[in-house]
């Protein structure tokens, strides 16, 4: 994987004369650092761990139903980075780089990095000047026409990225079954390592938040990124899964405490403080069917997984 990571930033040098193509691989942390470090450690430390075992311990019919799962988490999960690749191309600000011919956009971009450090241009200012001159694509054609190999190399890693994503999910969704259903603890080494390689992942938070300030000149909200959203809902439930996979005992009160929480928090929201709805309205509302439905699926397996602790717990 770290090959396949570090012929992203020679394409980027590739494509832009030097000074520029260093100072866009030093910004967009989400490629240059952590596709090139966190992800790889995490993916040989997976690789390395990985033990099949566990899932022999569950009766055939679930083993089935959970490879079917795995199937639809990946191709979602494919889909999902795809789509996002698609929004970002019609509604994101897209890297200079990612245009074969980009001189033109790249003086443009440099020009607006230069009013917004004056002060004569507000960064969304800058940024919609921005996206009135670089043309997005419009089309899987006008992809293909206009794209450099730089953009073509990051579909790939999107799409790798992706179904990595999706196994390690589905993974944590197996071992809190055996856990529950054997009444076996797992293993400290496979616990850290699964902690090891969640906690390397969710890196890519802050790394492409950064990404998205220096894309975007410095504007505040990154528009129409609905993979972000989808992302931060998938780790919140990933976590509370390890969580339960230490102490499967607590299942109940975790989620007790969740929903009550939640449904406390929203209430006293809605009642109140309507405005505050505004984000979440906002971010519901740019969601695409796509997105709503990889959410839906990942809600779905959490409650799953929730219910079948449930009931070999007090099966036991």
């Amino acid at each position: 994987m770290f090959v396949l990571a570090i012929i992203f930033p020679i394409l980027v040098r590739l494509s832009l004369p030097a000074p520029d193509a260093g100072r866009w691989i030093r910004n967009n942390l989400s490629f240059s650092v952590f596709l090139v470090t966190m992800f790889p450690i995490a993916v040989g430390t997976f690789v390395r761990t990985f033990d099949p075992k566990p899932l022999r311990r569950l009766p055939p019919t679930l083993r089935q139903v959970l490879l079917f799962v795995l199937v639809v988490l990946v191709g979602l999960a494919a889909t999902g980075a795809i789509d996002d690749l698609r929004q970002a191309a019609n509604n994101r600000t897209i890297e200079p780089y990612s245009f074969r011919d980009n001189a033109e956009t790249l003086a443009t971009e440099k020009a607006l990095r230069g009013e917004v450090l004056r002060k004569t241009k507000t960064p969304e200012e800058a940024r919609l000047a921005y996206l009135r001159v670089e043309r997005p694509f419009v089309s899987v054609r006008d992809f293909v026409d206009r794209a450099s190999a730089a953009a073509y190399w990051a579909v790939l890693l999107n799409l790798l990225s992706g179904a990595f994503l999706a196994v390690v999910f589905w993974h944590v969704m197996v071992l809190v079954l055996v856990r529950a259903r054997s009444g076996q603890r797992v293993s400290d080494d496979v616990y850290d390592s699964t902690m090891l390689v969640f906690g390397l992942l969710v890196t890519w938070f802050p790394m492409r938040l950064y990404a998205e300030w220096y894309i975007n000149f410095g504007a505040p909200e990154p528009a129409g990124y609905n993979a972000f959203v989808v992302l931060v809902g998938a780790a919140l439930v990933t976590g509370t899964l390890l969580f339960i996979l230490k102490k499967p005992g607590n299942a109940v009160t975790i989620f007790s405490g969740m929903s009550t929480g939640v449904s406390a928090i929203l209430t006293f929201l809605g009642k109140w403080k309507q405005g505050w709805l505004g984000g979440m309205a906002k971010a519901l509302e740019s969601l695409d069917t796509i997105n709503f439905v990889i959410l839906e699926m990942v809600l779905m397996c959490f409650l799953g997984v929730l219910a079948s602790v449930l009931f070999w717990s007090d099966a036991g």
